[in-house]
């Protein structure tokens, strides 16, 4: 299976997705949280970890785990019609940023956002590494 937006590849190793989406409707905290104890749940099933922030209604999400389940996720999170995605990255992954973070919810403080009509930077690697670091 290839995902049709970012044709991850479903054949072994690991992958991993940054994207930047906007919310149809604002999400207020208990939304978030909620949204985040599901995400939590599924992910630790699958084996897909990350992180998630949203700030003036924009989600910035970034995932990793195995190839299939990424693509899956991606597949699923593109149709969700709770948000339109502006901006996704496939980034290379040789082994896991978060492994012990099946789905962290953070304050927008620890993620160094760009601002919101601005593509993500060409460095989308860095910029997870600098959650990484933080986190």
């Amino acid at each position: 299976m290839t995902d049709s937006v970012l044709s991850i590849q479903s054949n072994g190793g690991l992958a991993a997705v940054l994207y930047r989406s906007r919310a149809v409707n604002a999400f207020d905290l208990e939304s978030l949280r909620e949204l985040a104890t599901k995400a939590t749940a599924m992910n630790a099933n699958v084996g897909i970890t990350g992180y998630l922030t949203y700030e003036d209604d924009c989600f910035t999400h970034y995932f990793e785990g195995p190839r299939k389940a990424v693509a899956e996720l991606f597949e699923k999170i593109s149709a969700d019609p709770r948000h339109h995605i502006d901006t996704a990255e496939q980034l290379p992954v040789t082994d896991r940023r978060f492994p012990d973070w099946p789905m962290r919810l953070l304050d927008p403080m620890w993620h160094p956002l760009v601002p919101k009509h601005a593509p993500l930077p060409t460095s989308l690697a860095s910029l997870v590494d600098n959650v990484s670091r933080f986190g």
